[in-house]
């Protein structure tokens, strides 16, 4: 956090410098009015602050609140900011990020790069950015980035490439830029990188950026998926545990109470493969986790896991098939019937089925209803997993952990039958 904040000093120094070149006609006097809007804090979910420029103190920050040229602008702990652009493009501001939005001068600028692309600086925390449409069809405006050291690095998405998106993570080792969509060009003073995603590059070290792969994510252990534990109030406390991945230098995890990981989001560092999760409340908690990798390089977070904390001690509610069924047909695929015992106050369930381990995940059986069974008859041969779940914004599951169920193909049975006889007993 000590060179976190040695950052934000010196990002804070050039802004200064800049704007007192303006100010005497220097090369900086055709930069933005202190007055321009550069872009609009979209959405809050906790307590977001903004400093002027210029400016000694911080202010609350709002959703509709205006930034401008020269602006700083963090998150407090588990809080999610959205920030949009008026060229367009956004950032999306992890807890405890620190950033300085800008609108640079032609004269600091790589040749080839408009005027009116914003500039970023990561000073602290994990920064998701998305990029602007450019003036093409199909074609992206680049990403400015400011590093400790004044210069502008240019990210610039491929033509064609698709939809990109981009996280930076600010680390003692500099800012770590990978793309987590898409692809893209980093051009750093006579240097230039080709990224595409799974691909990072870390700015700020002595030495030019250079391609890296990104660590795999550790797989997930436990609790197990839609995991239903009773919550206590301050008693309950479920460890979450994942895979060791190897060489990696730690791991990042990520707990929210949504699957956007916007509310009440929080990161924590550390080395160890489990995390001791203490829930505030009853209700919806998500959580999922990155590696960490070496230099400041941090991976994609692998997939998220929900647990629901009750009130009451849970109970399985599936009645059939039983776990591990196999299921055999000849011919036409075979009529399943998925049983159930009924929750109270009687709402409207929802049956999924997928072939990976989350029945959330790529459903191939999505359907809803009233009753307390449906019999499904598409299921080819293959292994499934499925579950039911109270229909709503936030599926609650019935079970306590999703059944598996095996579809087996045999072949027909064939009869022979005689188009002579020639013996007689």
């Amino acid at each position: 956090m000590r060179r976190a904040w040695v950052v934000l000093l010196v990002v804070a120094a050039a802004c200064g410098e800049r704007r007192e070149s303006a100010k005497a006609g220097g090369p900086d006097a055709g930069s933005a009015s202190p007055l321009t809007v550069i872009a609009t804090c979209a959405d809050v979910n906790g307590q977001a602050q903004v400093r002027r420029a210029g400016k000694p103190y911080w202010e609350p920050l709002a959703a509709g609140g205006t930034l401008r040229d020269g602006d700083w602008v963090r998150t407090l702990d588990q809080t999610h900011a959205r920030l949009e652009f008026l060229q367009g493009g956004s950032l999306e501001l992890s807890e405890n990020a620190v950033v300085v939005v800008e609108l640079p001068s032609a004269a600091e600028l790589p040749a080839g790069v408009a005027p009116t692309s914003p500039r970023v600086s990561v000073a602290a925390g994990e920064v998701q950015a998305v990029p602007a449409p450019g003036k093409e069809a199909d074609e992206l405006a680049p990403l400015l980035i400011r590093t400790a050291d004044g210069k502008t690095t240019v990210l610039q998405p491929v033509k064609g490439a698709g939809k990109t998106a981009f996280r930076l993570s600010a680390s003692d080792a500099g800012v770590a830029v990978s793309v987590s969509r898409g692809k893209a060009t980093l051009r750093s003073g006579d240097s230039q990188v080709a990224l595409s995603a799974g691909n990072a590059a870390v700015l700020g070290t002595e030495a030019p950026p250079a391609a890296v792969q990104l660590p795999d994510f550790p797989a997930s252990i436990a609790p197990g998926i839609d995991a239903r534990v009773l919550f206590e109030e301050g008693v309950t406390n479920t460890r979450l545990q994942w895979g060791p991945v190897p060489g990696a230098a730690g791991y990042r995890i990520q707990v929210a109470r949504d699957f956007s990981f916007t509310i009440q989001a929080r990161i924590i560092d550390l080395t160890l493969t489990s995390f001791a999760l203490r829930p505030e409340s009853k209700g919806l908690y998500v959580w999922r986790v990155a590696t960490k990798g070496q230099g400041g390089v941090v991976g994609e977070y692998g997939f998220a896991r929900r647990i629901f904390f009750e009130g009451e001690e849970p109970k399985d509610l599936l009645l059939g098939p039983e776990d591990a069924t196999t299921v055999t047909f000849a011919g036409s695929p075979p009529n399943v019937s998925f049983t159930w015992v009924g929750a109270d106050k009687g709402p409207t369930y929802r049956l999924l089925i997928s072939k990976g381990a989350d029945p959330q995940n790529d459903a191939l059986i999505s359907v809803a209803t009233t009753a307390q069974r449906l019999d499904i008859a598409t299921l080819g041969a293959g292994e499934y997993r499925w579950g039911v779940y109270i229909d709503g914004k936030v599926l609650k599951p019935l079970f306590l952990k999703p059944r598996k169920l095996t579809v087996k193909a045999v072949p027909r049975a064939s009869v022979k039958t005689p188009n002579k006889i020639n013996k007689w007993e």
